[in-house]
């Protein structure tokens, strides 16, 4: 068994001319398991207070702002060359080794903005040294109500979800991708397994195979689409 995520499946493929797996043949998709819309956020000191001020402030001095990922390729990254894509903003990558890496250098003012998972930014949102300006999705998340959505700010095409889900090997009988999918889901929805999801941003999703698979087709397209529209490459 395989846990895979949108930035592992959906993305990497996409960066590579010869990708050494088909993110499609060679797996079976068994079901999804949580899923988090990216975060948007700022530093405190940045001079903003929404989105559509980030874009204007972007389009008066172009390439002023930064914003911080994970890693070339990653799905922090991905949202920002959407978000440009999507709204004409002029805000310049900057590619660490981690998410570890690039929270630091937000939270230390070196770089301004970030679109990262929720459970790595909410408690310094929380401390008042980041600020949230939005969630790239089109509704409000269950625990984070007070955090406005991108589809609010009039930008309903910047979505971009961060998931986890299980894959298994190409060619493993039906019958046991049916009874892990059914354990699988039933473990997912147990009352405490969604209240530990709950806590770190994220949303409880199981699915079935079927469903998973289609995600997982969605999202290689979406993310392919804005990765050639980009430029990046990996190889």
């Amino acid at each position: 068994m395989l846990i895979v995520t949108s930035s592992t499946h959906a993305i990497a493929p996409n960066l590579h001319r010869k990708p050494p797996y088909d993110p499609v043949k060679d797996f079976a998709p068994v079901s999804l398991a949580a899923s988090a819309p990216e975060l948007f956020v700022a530093h405190a000191s940045v001079p903003v207070s929404s989105v559509k001020d980030v874009i204007a402030l972007a389009k008066a001095k172009p390439g002023s702002l930064n914003y911080a990922s994970p890693g070339t390729g990653t799905i922090g990254h991905m949202t920002g060359e959407l978000f440009k894509q999507v709204t004409g903003a002029n805000i310049v990558h900057v590619p660490y080794k981690g998410a570890g890496a690039a929270i630091r250098e937000v939270l230390g003012a070196q770089v301004q903005l970030m679109f990262s998972a929720p459970a790595a930014v909410i408690p310094h949102v929380r401390a008042g040294k980041l600020k949230a300006l939005a969630a790239a999705t089109r509704e409000r998340l269950p625990e984070l109500k007070e955090i406005p959505t991108l589809a609010e700010a009039g930008y309903p095409a910047v979505e971009a979800s961060n998931w986890y889900g299980v894959l298994v090997p190409a060619r493993t009988p039906k019958s046991v991708i049916d009874k892990l999918n059914g354990e699988i889901v039933r473990a997912v929805q147990l009352p405490e397994v969604k209240e530990a999801f709950l806590r770190q941003g994220y949303e409880a999703s199981p699915s079935s195979p079927e469903q998973f698979g289609q995600l997982i087709h969605a999202d290689i397209k979406k993310w392919g689409t804005i990765i050639k529209a980009s430029g990046v490459r990996l190889d």
